[in-house]
């Protein structure tokens, strides 16, 4: 079990964020408090706001644009590192109506979400976390929604991968030293990853570039230092990879958190 069943990242903007291609490392619930998402996921558009809540699976893709109602954007992004128990997953399964991505916010899936919110996980034993945890996986498996955020269980192998990178982005990794960490050797992982339609400098790829846009939602500015702290020892070489993948510079994004 991870030492960390869950994590929430909170998520501003006060013009217009265009990004494409951002990856969802892991399985994720997201709530826009204020202004409005707009998503293009698995093939549909689809608009987040105010009671409606988004779910996303482990490495999907997200395309989409962050609208600000009164200057003002804010979500949160639950990531769940903590799969819920197959007794779980089939009762979802068995209350399932549709396969839409997406759910209505209920007052008590709000409280609930309020509660996790503002919970400090690291202050709890993992026991704890995960009853706190399965309290929302219950519900959302009474609604049919829960196994829609855990196709595979156990989970993928590029999500063990992106777990393990995201502890120390700024490392220099390579393929060769995550090997022993889960058991099997280089020809296998790279194998394994491949019939998972990705691989490692992927993964890696784009763990540094989500730690980069979460160092700048919680205030850094200094592009040379938010190189380095994603494992990049050139600023260009960092803004170029930013830029290629999510299709605006750090300069950019960083414009939009500003009034």
């Amino acid at each position: 079990m991870a030492s960390t069943a869950f994590t929430v990242h909170h998520y501003r903007g006060c013009y217009a964020q265009h990004l494409r291609n951002v990856s969802i490392l892991t399985p994720s619930l997201i709530w826009v408090r204020s202004g409005k998402k707009c998503c293009h996921y698995q093939g549909k558009q689809i608009d987040i706001q105010g009671k409606r809540l988004l779910l996303t699976r482990a490495h999907e893709k997200l395309t989409f644009v962050n609208i600000p109602e009164s200057h003002s954007f804010s979500s949160i992004q639950f990531c769940f590192l903590l799969p819920p128990e197959q007794t779980m997953l089939a009762f979802s399964h068995s209350h399932a109506d549709h396969t839409l991505p997406y759910l209505d916010l209920t007052p008590p899936l709000q409280e609930t979400l309020s509660v996790l919110s503002t919970l400090s996980a690291k202050d709890f034993s993992q026991e704890s976390q995960k009853y706190w945890l399965y309290a929302l996986y219950q519900q959302l498996a009474e609604i049919g929604k829960l196994h829609i955020l855990f196709p595979d269980t156990p989970c993928s192998l590029a999500q063990q991968v992106s777990e393990y990178l995201q502890q120390q982005p700024d490392k220099p990794h390579q393929i060769e030293q995550i090997c022993p960490h889960l058991g099997m050797s280089k020809s296998t992982l790279i194998r394994r990853l491949k019939a998972e339609n990705t691989a490692f400098r992927e993964i890696l790829l784009n763990v540094r570039l989500n730690h980069a846009v979460g160092l700048m939602q919680e205030g850094a500015t200094n592009q040379l230092d938010i190189a380095l702290a994603c494992g990049y020892q050139s600023q260009e070489r960092f803004s170029q990879q930013f830029s290629k993948t999510f299709g605006l510079s750090p300069r950019q994004y960083l414009n939009t958190l500003e009034k």
